[in-house]
Formats: structure tokens, C-alpha cells, sequence
């Protein structure tokens, strides 16, 4: 009796097995899909914040938003000449899939731009914003 019971019990627990494996794949794949959810929205997060750092550290010389109008020239001393600083769709287009290189490219800019002094976290964020941006051209009417 004892011998059929223990049967009994092993053949509930092998046809359970697959039912416990399935529920934990199950959770596995949810939770992996939340942390990759979550890690999307925080990225957009991240875009948002440097969106509104841009629109207020750089669009005196940038064109930063597609309904803003584009700043005045600034005027390079060294070579006496006005130079219109690009609009950041442009930089999206030239920078847009090398977040590093946009990154260093804002440490150290070439002249006439200034040196930019911003701490990781809000360097990031502009660079993730540059990336949202539209890289391909349109068609004018």
C-alpha cells in the first residue's frame, strides 16, 4: 500500500513538473519583459529631461525645437566671420547612431562653441534626446 501511494505521488509530481517549468517560464518572460519595458520608458524619460536642458542651455545658438526659429549667427573672433550653429536635427542626422562621438564631440566642441562643464547624467540625457530625433529627410511640399 505504501509502495502504491509512493507511485501515486511520483506520478503527480512528474505530471506536474511540466505545469511548474510553464508557470515559471511564464514569470520569467514577464519579468523580463517589464524590466525591458522599463528600461524603454526610463530612456524616454531620460529624452524628456534632456529636451528641456537643451531648450534651456542651448537653443541661444541652436535651433533646438523644429518650431523655433533659427538663432542668429555667432561671431568666431578668430576668423572675424559669423557662423550659424547648427540646428539639432542636423546633429541628429550626423550624430544619431554614434551616441559617443555626439558625447565627446559636447565635452570638447570645436570653436566657436563653448566648452560645455555638464555632469553624466545630463550629458546623457541631451544625447538621448538628440537620438529621438527625426535622422531622414523630408520631402518639402
Amino acid at each position: 500500500m505504501a509502495m502504491a501511494r509512493r507511485c501515486a505521488l511520483i506520478q503527480i509530481k512528474a505530471r506536474a513538473a511540466p505545469d511548474v517549468r510553464k508557470a515559471a517560464m511564464r514569470y520569467l518572460l514577464a519579468a523580463l519583459f517589464w524590466l525591458g519595458a522599463t528600461a524603454a520608458a526610463q530612456a524616454a524619460g531620460d529624452a524628456g529631461l534632456g529636451r528641456a536642458i537643451a531648450i534651456e542651455a542651448c537653443s541661444a545658438c541652436h535651433k533646438v525645437m523644429p518650431h523655433q526659429k533659427q538663432p542668429d549667427p555667432v561671431l568666431n573672433p578668430d576668423e572675424g566671420v559669423s557662423i550659424a550653429a547648427p540646428d539639432f536635427i542636423r546633429i541628429a542626422r550626423k550624430y544619431g547612431r554614434r551616441p559617443r562621438a555626439l558625447r565627446d564631440y559636447i565635452r570638447a566642441p570645436v570653436h566657436p562653441m563653448r566648452e560645455q562643464m555638464w555632469d553624466a547624467q545630463d550629458l546623457d540625457a541631451v544625447v538621448a534626446f538628440i537620438q529621438t530625433l527625426p535622422t531622414k529627410r523630408t520631402e518639402s511640399p
